[in-house]
């Protein structure tokens, strides 16, 4: 591909600049992609960018994507180039013949584009995904120009049909004709800098403008008799521009002040400007139908905000980075008033300007032709965070920005534990309590697990605080503690504390001994007795009581679910129990206290 430069208004010379071609497939509805080398051009130049496949390119807008993207008739693609040069071309979701025609960015940071011959309106994504819509539209009015208007709405003309249209985000549309001289064949429409919409009547070369609520004006003086004006959009410099196509099949760039003053500029022969955008670059971008190629019209003057972008990399959330400076350049030959610098963009709350020496300044040309402002990065929620740093000004290209990314990591917790009551009494209820905190400015969310030691007690939900309750903590002094499971914006913790377990008062209970006589088989003496928690009643299962005679042991037990012990004692005891009876003895545990009961022998 050549990448050519024609003397523009400002420079009579001719520069010619290299570039390369690379053909590549893209995935599904691209055709191809053709790139170029960055080009270096003079303010006022011209350089073109010329289309292998001849597919005739009509009308261009700059895309939020910070591209170029631009309509073409013959086989029906819609095409994105970069500002040095790349081309893509997509085709896949486009009616066959519809002939796309005007395509601008839409408030839902899609491309909108009409379709001339299927009387449609079409939307494209920045990855190339095409919806169609036709209800509402007049059959055969042949849809041309479309814009986004100050209300957030699409606006487009109607070519046959005369008339003004208007498309939300969602596809309901409303139609105008009021005040259209008839047969004047509204074409291109734009959003202009006075809160209204223009656009090109090419058939009674005329500008009319419509605001926001249907009120249309029509404006003829300086325009060119038979110049037949085509595309239409808002400069950089605060005029609305519109290009001409003449008889001869030259073409002129058109540049109309909002008081509708008017100058015309030439392109040179046989190019056909059709379309015409401000890009993202700050120059003017314009189809040339016959010349199957985009244009690029340098502006003047030249200012520039660098770093274009930066990366904060990873920051943990309410950790603040190094601040990063951006300098603005004033390369022009004029002085630059800049406005107050902003944050804007998807996460602005993360970033913040640290230090302004461009904001109520000029900034004069030639030495200390620069300012600059810092940048920190706060993030308030883990993962990618973005934003856009805005710098406007009186300069073509205003308002000039950078894009601000950056990585929120997790930020650290906290877990505050308490217990209560703290001492219990095993047994007893206690109840668990972890508060979380964090110094980022995000509510913790999740799961707080309690444990004592490498016993787990149970998870609880976290909301604002996490509370369990208990009756599993053993006697002695425990160690417990709360694990909050962390969320996407903040890291795990933990904390430990100390609860103290007494071991709960308990009553032995002997019964009176029984003869147990066998035969066949041993016979002796039944001894039993019943633990049980003092204060409840309830059996104290699986404890170790003893039977003792005179202080001797004469049998052993372990208390069963109910809570007694029984055993068999020999025959040998049976003086001793029926003279002083037999005592029960329990030793205690860390849950329990200890108990002894006293009883004689039955009957």
């Amino acid at each position: 591909m050549n990448a050519r430069t024609n003397p523009g208004p400002g420079r009579r010379r001719y520069q010619r600049c290299l570039a390369a071609l690379a053909v590549l497939a893209v995935g599904l509805g691209a055709l191809q992609v053709i790139a170029a080398e960055p080009v270096s051009a003079a303010p006022g130049d011209i350089t073109e960018f010329a289309l292998s496949s001849g597919n005739s390119p009509v009308r261009i807008t700059a895309g939020t994507d910070g591209n170029l993207w631009f309509t073409e008739h013959k086989a029906d693609p819609i095409g994105r180039i970069t500002p040095t040069g790349t081309i893509t071309e997509f085709t896949t979701g486009i009616t066959p013949d519809s002939r796309p025609t005007m395509i601008t960015a839409g408030p839902d940071g899609n491309l909108w584009f009409t379709e001339s011959v299927a009387d449609r309106i079409g939307r494209i994504t920045p990855t190339g995904a095409v919806t169609e819509y036709t209800t509402g539209i007049t059959p055969d009015s042949v849809p041309d120009g479309i814009t986004t208007g100050p209300d957030g709405n699409l606006w487009f003309t109607e070519a046959v049909a005369n008339r003004i249209g208007r498309i939300t985000p969602t596809g309901t549309v409303t139609e105008y004709t009021t005040g259209i001289a008839p047969g004047s064949s509204p074409t291109a429409i734009t959003a202009g800098p006075d809160g209204n919409l223009w656009f090109t009547e090419t058939v009674t070369d005329r500008i009319g403008r419509i605001t926001p609520t249907g009120t249309v004006t029509e404006f003829a003086a300086g325009i060119t008799a038979g110049g037949g004006p085509l595309d239409i959009t808002a400069g950089p410099d605060g005029n609305v521009w519109f290009t001409k196509f003449t008889e001869n099949n030259g073409g002129l760039l058109g540049r109309i002040t909002p008081d509708g003053t008017v100058t015309e500029y030439g392109t040179g022969p046989n190019s056909l400007p059709t379309g015409i955008t401000a890009g993202p670059d700050g120059n003017m971008w314009f189809t040339e139908r016959t010349g199957n190629q985009i244009g690029r019209l340098e502006m003047s003057p030249q200012v520039s905000l660098n770093p274009a972008s930066h990366d904060f990399g990873e920051q943990s959330l309410a950790n603040t980075s190094d601040p990063q400076q951006f300098t603005l350049t004033n390369n022009s030959t004029t002085r630059l008033t800049v406005r107050d610098a902003s944050i804007s963009g998807a996460n602005p709350g993360d970033f913040a300007i640290s230090d302004d020496q461009c904001s109520g300044t000029t900034v004069r040309p030639a030495h200390h032709n620069t300012c600059t402002i810092s940048v920190t990065f706060t993030p308030t929620a883990a993962g990618p965070r973005s934003a856009t740093l805005t710098v406007p000004d009186d300069a073509p290209g205003s308002p000039h920005t950078a894009a601000l990314t950056g990585t929120g990591t997790p930020a650290a917790s906290a877990v505050q534990l308490s217990t209560s009551p703290n001492p219990s009494t095993f047994g007893d209820p206690v109840s668990l309590t972890a508060h979380v905190t964090t110094a980022a400015p995000v509510a913790p969310t999740g799961t707080v697990t309690f444990t004592d030691g490498a016993t787990s007690l149970g998870t609880a939900v976290l909301d604002g605080t996490a509370t369990l309750t208990t009756s599993a903590l053993h006697g002695g002094q425990r160690q417990i503690t709360a694990t909050y499971s962390g969320d996407t914006n903040l890291l795990t913790s933990s904390t430990t504390t100390g609860q103290q377990v007494n071991a709960a008062a308990t009553t032995l209970t002997a019964r009176p001994a029984q003869l147990v006589v066998q035969l066949p088989g041993p016979s002796g003496l039944r001894l039993s007795a019943r633990l049980t928690v003092t204060r409840t009643g309830t059996p104290a299962a699986g404890q170790p009581v003893t039977m003792r005679v005179n202080g001797t042991t004469a049998c052993t037990a372990t208390t069963t679910s109910d809570g007694v012990a029984t055993c068999i004692a020999p025959l040998i005891y049976l003086l001793g129990i029926t003279l002083h009876g037999y005592t029960a003895t329990y030793p205690g545990s860390p849950d329990y206290q200890p108990a002894t009961g006293h009883a004689g022998l039955l009957g």
